[in-house]
């Protein structure tokens, strides 16, 4: 039985005060289930539970809604941040970092307490951080009960890839063993790769809310105009016409040679800088004695200007042999998949906000006669849609193995393989570019960490500054998602 209060009419309220819930509870599961829903369904200021055996109230929360529209379990995570945490990653062959040291000494200047966990494989090494005033913790310090991220309520921890899945045996940098509990505390910024419904994203969001953490996902950091005010775009699609570049080549070596092993025992390395990559590539070129034709499908967003960049870099500004495109390219009346095939590397370079009509089907590439198309470089790694451009893929590679051969040489009409690249991090080919491009980006909203007050009414909302309504809108997107996964496992 629930029963529910409402008090007199006012005009600026629209929800019940109070809540009191009666139940006879047969499952913990149940009880939790239920709790979490009206939790985060009633915009209430205090919910108290009555025990079956007793009239006395047990506080079981106090919730605080803001009318910007998050329901914000404080006081644990409320107001502002004054610390900030730059954590070590655990994806492999993850280098770059959104933090560099310069801005670690304004960030000083400005009131913040810094903090670095180790790291042996960040591009930036921990001395320079050290001078530039931050102060160095072992490596994975935030999985501790006692540490910074977990027991300060204004510290954030600052990452890029996905956190280590529940049970990961992580060792330090002080060679102590951790393992990865199953809640996420505190709060955190990074990719989390979770709001579009990927795989697994519930879970995430059940460790999310197990823990009391909160999440403020780099990738939904969105300014007025809803853009995105820092992204590793232009780097990706830079990458990925030399990742394109290099898996040709091999294949070329290979189909050179009568068979393909260079290409599925192709290992790849980030390289230290643009030139190394860029240096690289043309020697590799040179040496086989030609040169691909290539489509970039997406030329115009931030993804394509990377790629064209890459281009011209590597293989000068005046060379002809490239295709740019854009949506007049793609429209299905025009038949893409005759310009398709009809090129050797295809750099799928656009962002697919839902489903869309395949540009082409492997089927059509098996029987076409006369193909060239041999490397697909999916830039946007959409593995996961059910209706995506170019259905060609449906797992991630890595630098450690990047190229899957999706067609053998004997299975279609003409008989050439066809590798796919598909790495989901590819900007850290180039960590020290990436990482000087995004991080610049990102450090003017971190220095409004500090001012950003999550308990903000809507009016000092409407009248605060753009940088502190990018924060709002990304935990107000997180609290959202939140709600969703706790009602869908209900």
């Amino acid at each position: 039985l629930l029963l529910l209060h409402r008090p007199p009419p006012q005009p600026s309220l629209s929800c019940f005060s109070s809540c009191v819930i009666i139940f006879t509870f047969h499952s913990p599961q149940l009880f939790f289930s239920l709790f979490s829903m009206l939790r985060y369904s009633a915009r209430v200021a205090s919910t108290h539970l009555y025990s079956r055996s007793s009239s006395i109230p047990i506080p079981v929360c106090h919730l605080h809604h803001n009318s910007y529209g998050t329901f914000n379990n404080y006081p644990k995570i409320s107001g502002f941040y004054d610390t900030i945490i730059l954590r070590d990653e655990v994806k492999p062959f993850e280098k770059r970092t959104p933090l560099l040291p310069k801005h670690v000494s304004i960030l000083k200047q400005y009131g913040f307490n810094i903090l670095v966990e180790s790291s042996k494989t960040r591009i930036i090494p921990d001395v320079e951080y050290q001078h530039a005033g931050a102060k160095i913790i072992p490596s994975f310090s935030m999985w501790k009960p006692d540490s910074e991220a977990r027991s300060n309520p204004r510290a954030v921890v600052l990452g890029l890839k996905e956190l280590p899945k529940v049970g990961t045996k992580l060792v330090s940098s002080n060679n102590e063993e951790i393992t990865v509990p199953d809640a996420i505390y505190g709060s955190h910024i990074y990719f989390a790769h979770i709001f579009k419904y990927q795989s697994g994203w519930k879970n995430v969001m059940q460790r999310f809310d197990k823990g009391d953490g909160v999440l403020m996902d780099l990738e939904f950091l969105v300014d007025d105009n809803l853009q995105r005010v820092a992204a590793f775009g232009g780097a990706a699609g830079y990458a990925g016409i030399a990742m394109g570049l290099l898996t040709w080549i091999e294949q070329q070596i290979d189909m050179q040679n009568g068979h393909h092993k260079r290409v599925t025992e192709m290992r790849v390395r980030p390289y230290a800088s643009r030139s190394e990559l860029i240096q690289d590539v043309q020697q590799k070129l040179e040496a086989l004695g030609k040169k691909p034709k290539i489509l970039i499908v997406g030329a115009a967003g931030r993804c394509g200007r990377g790629s064209r960049e890459c281009l011209v870099d590597i293989l000068g500004g005046g060379y002809a042999d490239v295709l740019y495109w854009g949506r007049k390219e793609t429209h299905p009346d025009t038949q893409p998949e005759k310009g398709i095939v009809d090129c050797d590397i295809v750099v799928n370079d656009i962002f697919a906000a839902g489903d869309m009509e395949p540009f082409i089907t492997m089927e059509q590439i098996k029987n076409y006669p006369n193909r060239r198309f041999s490397v697909f470089v999916d830039v946007s790694c959409d593995i996961t849609s059910q209706k995506k451009a170019f259905p060609l893929n449906s797992t991630l590679t890595t630098f450690d193995k990047p190229a899957k051969r999706v067609l053998q040489e004997d299975e279609g009409a003409t008989k050439l393989p066809l590798d796919v690249v598909a790495i989901d991090n590819l900007p850290t080919l180039i960590p020290s570019y990436s990482s000087r491009q995004f991080a610049e980006s990102l450090f003017e909203y971190l220095l409004e960490l500090k001012n950003v007050d999550f308990d903000e009414s809507s009016e000092d909302i409407e009248n605060t500054n753009e940088a502190k309504r990018v924060w709002l809108r990304a935990r107000e997107k997180f609290e959202r998602k939140k709600k969703e996964a706790l009602w869908e496992n209900l």
